[in-house]
């Protein structure tokens, strides 16, 4: 008889699943459980406290034994039950979290009752990176995340694997990923895909069917996946964040800050409460606890950014960094859209700034906004140095000058002789942008649109014309009256300061900015191949050049 078999089963023959870490839905589901006890001890401590102190406890109970000896053999039975049935549902959960790679996608299954599968297609993924959470840090454990083209939630994400085996799995898809783009056509069977897993753990070379271009393609990248795995053992440092510098940086946030001299206003109000109108401590947990939340900004980013260090991998930038949760990403610059460089006001006394990136995948999934770091806190010259590893040229003939302009400079929009090219929003702005009307500014460079906005924050955005989705331009009733109109840029990111930059500008500089960046987003995307930039920036940092220098050398004529 025929093998009843799922519809959310379909696409992979059953030889071809492999299974994850037996510990796997413990470590998913144990704060549930922890949860569930903890609420179940919280409602019974009255009546246990009573049970002790009573003298019933100490009395006989059945079948001769005490009271006590009753209460503790119950709890013990009650403990042993809930365990069996937590580790059978475990057991159960487990055997149906099971994974599978094919030279046409990777793919993931789970579920007892309500059954799933996912997949990532092998031409679709962008990147492959490894995470180790608290719980797997301890036992050696991980899990692969998988960057997909794609909208919100279009990511796989899978495990527990032991660290030895994340590390040849995310080989595996990546040599198979790299294949396929190669343009093969022909298919091998699971059992030879099974077989490769095995086999990678040596050479890196797949065991295919014979002749078959599949095994051209993956022989013909096994040589950049050997450097890629030496790269990421021994790749050269392009920058690190000491520990001092996050957590200086991290002190001086505004929100910090605020919190800090809100958690000073509640302990002082509660003190007066408690010793001048007599009220119970309980008020200090009533006010004191809404203001230490707002520390949870400050551990979550120690924690996230703790030992940042950025490598030159073959495969772009490769970032390890987390204290109870590590990730190790790697950040490819063909799939960066735009940069975007920030600087709080009182990081200016230190003169550090951090660098976000848009990027293709991970957009609007959770963690987006950690995973688009590229520069946690640096100095003006690691901030430098991460903006020209992604736009090498901006299109202009002094670009530490147009940087430096669009952190610090401002003014209005009728004189442009200090504004190093940036155009202003006009004064009629300020009714909408009280402060940041004279701080608000574009520049077009052959190459790139920059943004600026932010007096107390200051924020610099570089985008390239390219990898733009969409322009819109809009302008309504009161708008018109004061003669502005807005220019919305849809990217894969899309980041609201960048709409303040460019929501009220002149209708005229509207119109033709509308036209010129229509005209710009036309033109060819050059891409710069991997290796070319594995050696531009091995250059760049070899020899220490500046930016000016280093852009003389990559700029086209």
């Amino acid at each position: 008889m025929a093998r009843k078999e799922s519809i959310a089963d379909t696409g992979v023959s059953e030889a071809a699943w492999r299974s994850l870490h037996p510990v796997t839905p413990l470590a998913q589901t144990w704060a549930v459980f922890a949860g569930i006890f903890g609420y179940i001890l919280f409602n019974l401590a009255d009546d246990l406290r009573e049970l002790f102190s009573s003298e019933v406890l100490w009395g006989p109970g059945y079948f001769g034994y005490s009271m006590i000896m009753v209460v503790i053999a119950g709890a013990v039975a009650g403990t042993l039950v809930i365990s069996f049935l937590a580790g059978l549902f475990s057991w159960l959960a487990w055997r149906r979290m099971q994974y599978a790679i094919t030279t046409e996608a990777v793919y993931y299954r789970s579920g007892i009752f309500f059954r799933s599968q996912r997949l990532a297609r092998l031409n679709k993924i962008q990147a492959v990176n490894i995470t180790h959470p608290l719980l797997g840090r301890i036992f050696g454990l991980g899990r692969i995340d998988i960057e997909v083209a794609g909208g919100a939630g279009s990511n796989l994400q899978f495990g527990l694997l032991k660290t030895a085996e994340l590390e040849r799995v995310r080989l595996e898809i990546l040599q198979f990923s790299q294949a396929v783009k190669f343009g093969t056509t022909a298919s091998v069977t699971d059992s030879s895909a099974s077989e490769f897993s095995e086999y990678a753990t040596g050479n890196l070379l797949a065991e295919t069917q014979s002749g078959s271009d599949l095994e051209i393609a993956v022989s013909q990248t096994a040589d950049p996946l050997k450097v890629l795995l030496n790269e990421e053992t021994d790749g050269q440092l392009i920058y690190s964040v000491p520990l001092r510098r996050l957590l200086t940086a991290t002190m001086v946030n505004m929100g910090v800050i605020i919190s800090l001299l809100f958690l000073i206003a509640m302990v002082i109000g509660t003190l007066v409460l408690v010793f001048v109108f007599d009220a119970g401590w309980e008020t200090f947990v009533a006010l004191g606890v809404p203001a230490l939340t707002g520390f949870s900004a400050l551990r979550k980013t120690v924690t996230e950014n703790f030992n940042f260090r950025a490598y030159l991998a073959a495969d772009g930038i490769r970032v390890r960094a987390g204290l109870t949760e590590t990730r190790a990403q790697t950040i490819s610059p063909q799939r960066i859209h735009a940069v975007h460089i920030i600087q709080p006001y009182f990081w200016r006394l230190f003169d550090w700034y951090k660098v976000e990136i848009s990027q293709a995948a991970f957009q609007g999934d959770e963690g987006t906004k950690q995973t688009n770091i590229l520069l946690p806190v640096g100095t003006r010259a690691e901030m430098l140095r991460a903006v020209w590893m992604v736009f090498p040229d901006l299109g202009v003939a002094d670009p530490i000058n147009v940087l430096r302009v669009g952190l610090e400079g401002f003014g209005d929009s009728e004189d442009f002789r200090e504004s190093g090219g940036f155009v202003n929003n006009p004064r009629r702005a300020r009714i909408w942008d009280w402060f940041t009307y004279n701080r608000n500014a574009h520049m077009l460079t052959r190459r790139v649109l920059i943004t600026r906005t932010g007096r107390i924050t200051r924020r610099c955005s570089v985008f390239s014309y390219p990898r733009l989705q969409s322009l819109q331009i809009s302008q309504g009733p009161w708008a018109r009256r004061r003669k502005v109109a807005a220019i919305s840029l849809h990217t894969v990111d899309h980041n609201a300061m960048v709409e303040s930059a460019l929501s009220h500008l002149d209708e005229q500089v509207a119109k033709n900015l509308f036209i010129e960046l229509s005209r710009y987003a036309l033109q060819r995307r050059q891409v710069e191949q991997l290796e070319t930039w594995q050696a531009r920036v091995r250059y760049g940092l070899t020899t220490e050049v500046s930016f000016e220098e280093v852009q003389e050398t990559t700029r086209e004529p």
